[in-house]
């Protein structure tokens, strides 16, 4: 296969080496007494006599990359990036060879309408880099792209409008973003989470946006990760659930070489893990913090991903926290303003085996069709990534080994992942976008190859990765991963972001025959609907989908919801709306997206009680 070097790391070699020589390391804090991630050793400690090249180039990066091959019929995917104007880089430091821990996250992307023009506009974080000395990390601008649909051909073009928006300054290393309309007036808000805090935007009527951070009083002087907007107490209003990893803070003196005898990054399990934290929203712009008294105890989480649904079916919606080197967290709502933490009765705190793993991203779907909330969630090499069986009463059975995914993403890294029905047969399959965390691991290379996975009827899934596209032919350092119609044509796309290298935007070759697209609007309930449960009814099958809060790993997915659509009268869409309340909408025309506002349709008795019964 051809190979060549791109031009990212023809910069990288030639300013890493600018910087030259070998130098003698400094002693670092002993090891933990257990292995970081129960499966391999990520560091050892440096003894002060010992000589490791602290500027070297990464041999990983210096692997010439291979070439993606020629895009094929039938394949899933398209690269079209570069044809519709998206030409972005996420940027994580590390042409400065100081191997520090805040390298290994990544960003991710937020796919919403900012203007409320009917399509779907792009939202990239811009991770950082560092000054010393001392050591300090700096941000980086993310970027902003408004989609100029063609509503006539559906042709894609994005336009760079960071600077007009607002969005154009960087207080802080980002990483995650997350998106909601938490002051109700019918345009998303933006949350941007990094080192050092979170902001939070508010979208001024599809024109702007404006940092209401501290209006808002979310303070939170900590390593934030990623974000959830859910109405955790049915008042109508979006709170806010912020996952953080680790207290942590540069140091150009810690020092830790990898498993073979190259400098890398240290170990995770080093650091301890970090307060996350639950906002309510006090419905005048402000939050107030309710984490400790709402029982969201597990201080020492390395939070990676959060979703919010409604798992265990109580009208309730609760949190699903994966979590680095500590348990899962599951946090079920009793709806009286208390959580309790269920991960461990539930299933999901460990792996099938019991043990901790390196969880990342997360996502939930309906993948055996009883419309019950499953869980998918990314894990490091080794570990295999988790599909965990709701039983229906918001408890799991480990499901890898009876659906054909046992070992099939052990030699992988798994970051960002979704549940999406590819080709409108009605039944979710599954992505995972890989990289390794270290970049010299003996446990696998730093540039891995992403998965695709065909779900058959609920029963089992098979990889279909070799027929995905030329994205998926060559390895990549891959973290985030939004899901979207980004061209309305019925066809679910994909925004993958990269470690220093251009961000993809991965168009659907084989959009649905036949389609409907749901947009909902609350109005007893949060105006977004997250929380609600969509149910498609027809002669053929029963379809079960979740406006989630949160989800794949420090992203925001389309809130709109794409089914495969049978134009017939016995069709019909039932919605349990967050509020308790049950309606039925039916008659729906195909191929066009319609707005499903709650007291608008049939209504049905409701299936839980008022609030605070």
């Amino acid at each position: 296969m051809l190979r060549q070097t791109p031009l990212f790391l023809l910069f990288l070699c030639s300013l890493i080496l600018s910087t030259g020589g070998c130098g003698t390391t400094d002693p670092v804090a002993p090891s933990p007494t257990t292995s970081p991630h129960p499966v391999e050793v990520k560091s050892t400690e440096t003894a002060p006599s010992q000589s490791v090249n602290n500027n070297a180039l990464l041999p990983s990066l210096e692997m010439v990359k291979e070439t993606p091959r020629e895009l094929q019929d039938g394949d899933l995917f398209e690269n079209v990036a570069e044809q519709v104007g998206v030409d972005f880089v996420y940027q994580n430091g590390l042409e400065a060879a100081h191997y520090q821990l805040i390298e290994t996250l990544g960003g991710g992307a937020a796919l919403f309408d900012f203007d409320q023009d009917g399509d779907l506009d792009i939202f990239v974080s811009g991770g950082g880099g560092f000054s010393d000395p001392p050591l300090v990390t700096l941000g980086k601008p993310g970027v902003f792209y408004r989609n100029d649909l063609d509503a006539d051909g559906g042709a894609m073009h994005f336009v760079d409008v960071t600077s007009e928006v607002g969005l154009a300054a960087a207080p802080f290393y980002s990483h995650g973003c997350a998106v909601g309309d938490y002051d109700a007036d019918g345009f998303p808000d933006l949350l941007v989470a990094g080192h050092g805090g979170c902001q939070l935007f508010r979208n001024e009527a599809g024109k702007c946006f404006t940092d209401r951070t501290a209006a808002a009083g979310l303070i939170m002087p900590s390593w934030c990760v990623a974000g959830a907007f859910a109405d955790i107490d049915r008042d109508g209003d979006l709170d806010l659930y912020v996952a953080t990893y680790a207290t942590w803070q540069p140091d150009a003196t810690r020092q830790c070489i990898s498993d073979r005898g190259k400098r890398d990054v240290c170990a995770p399990a080093q650091f301890a893990g970090a307060r996350d934290y639950l906002w309510e929203n006090c419905g005048d712009g402000t939050f107030q913090d309710i984490t400790d008294g709402a029982g969201i105890t597990l201080d020492g989480n390395r939070g990676l991903g959060v979703v919010a649904v409604d798992f265990d079916s109580n009208g309730w919606v609760d949190f699903f926290v994966a979590n680095d080197v500590q348990p899962n967290a599951l946090y079920s709502n009793h709806g009286d303003g208390r959580f309790e933490s269920t991960g461990l009765v539930a299933g999901v705190a460990f792996s099938a085996t019991g043990k901790m793993e390196g969880s990342m991203g997360v996502d939930v779907g309906d993948f055996n069709g009883d419309g019950a909330p499953d869980i998918h969630y990314t894990n490091y090499t080794l570990q295999d990534n988790s599909l965990a069986q709701n039983d229906g009463r918001g408890g799991f059975t480990q499901a890898n080994s009876v659906t054909n995914l046992f070992h099939k993403s052990t030699p992988w890294v798994g970051w960002g992942t979704a549940f999406l029905d590819l080709d409108g047969d009605g039944w979710e399959d599954l992505i995972a976008i890989n990289g390794h965390a270290g970049y010299e691991y003996q446990d696998g290379p730093y540039f891995q190859p992403s998965q695709i996975f065909r779900n058959q009827q609920g029963k089992q899934f098979k990889e279909i990765t070799a027929r995905a596209g030329p994205y998926f032919s060559v390895p990549h350092a891959g973290r985030g991963l939004a899901i979207g119609d980004l061209d309305n044509d019925g066809g679910v796309d994909l925004v993958v972001v990269n470690q220093n290298e251009p961000v993809a935007v991965l168009r659907n070759r084989q959009p649905y025959e036949h389609w409907v697209r749901l947009r909902l609007r609350g109005t007893q309930s949060n105006r977004d609907a997250v929380g609600a449960k969509i149910t498609l009814v027809n002669e053929k099958q029963t379809l079960t989908r979740w406006i989630r809060g949160g989800g794949g790993y420090a992203s925001h997915f389309d809130f709109r919801v794409l089914l495969p659509w049978n134009d017939s009268r016995e069709s019909e869409i039932e919605v349990h709306w967050p509020s308790g309340g049950i309606e039925w909408f039916g008659n729906l025309a195909p191929k066009v997206t319609h707005e499903l506002v709650e007291g608008q349709g049939k209504e049905k008795e409701s299936a839980v009680g008022a609030p605070g019964e």
